[in-house]
């Protein structure tokens, strides 16, 4: 940890010293998460990068793509008892384009306001197989896992957000931003089916899904730690 605030210490002089075209004018810039008192300073909660038409003007697109799958096995009280099998399986995929107008003509300070749209969604399902160490009996979950947690759902959004960016050395930047915006998350219809082996019937309970909204300030609590190519 020393060592790598003892290097942003010497990237910041140096940058103060040295007389060069930091801001891009042009071209792509991808970032990361930067939290430097964490015990992982560098985190990557999903791809972000933007790309420059011009000094003023920059696109940009958040993308995140995640899948988990948890199996665990219960074993029998008795020898010949068979195993319950637990599988809990859960994707989720967001994409958020937007775009930046920079203000200023500052060297290395970037100022900007912009805004972004962006929608999300996430699929969950548990299948729970020789349910009780019985042969044979199961359950399966749609739209939740079985205990209750990660809910499917769909979502949309859009916020106005500024920020700014201090380059540090040419390309390379630190910076912060804030937004303000609505988020609508619509949670889908729970599903779960339970098979009894004894009398091969299955029966299904249905949940229906329900909506929730947010309306407010949002800000993300890293900071902001990129490079231009």
């Amino acid at each position: 940890m020393k060592k790598l605030f003892l290097t942003l210490a010497v990237l910041f002089a140096f940058a103060s010293l040295v007389n060069a075209q930091f801001k891009p004018t042009s071209g792509f810039s991808a970032e990361v998460n930067f939290r430097p008192l964490s015990a992982n300073p560098i985190q990557i909660n999903d791809l972000r990068g933007r790309m420059f038409l011009n000094e003023k003007m920059a696109i940009r697109l958040g993308l995140s793509v995640n899948s988990l799958s948890t199996t665990t096995n219960v074993a029998g009280a008795a020898l010949t008892d068979p195993i319950e099998v637990t599988v809990n399986k859960c994707f989720v995929f967001g994409l958020t384009p937007g775009f930046e107008l920079h203000l200023g003509d500052f060297e290395k300070l970037s100022p900007y306001v912009g805004a972004e749209f962006g929608i999300g969604m996430k699929s969950a399902s548990t299948t729970i197989t020789n349910v009780g160490n019985v042969q044979s009996n199961k359950v399966v979950c749609e739209g939740i896992w079985g205990d209750l947690t990660n809910p499917a759902y769909t979502q949309v959004g859009f916020n106005l957000l500024t920020g700014v960016d201090y380059y540090i050395y040419k390309g390379l930047f630190m910076g912060a931003e804030v937004g303000f915006g609505f988020t609508s998350t619509s949670f889908k219809e729970v599903n779960v089916s339970t098979t009894v082996a004894a009398t091969s019937v299955t029966t299904t309970q249905t949940t229906p899904g329900a909506k929730a909204s947010n309306f407010g300030v949002n800000f993300n609590s890293a900071i902001r730690l990129g490079w231009s190519f």
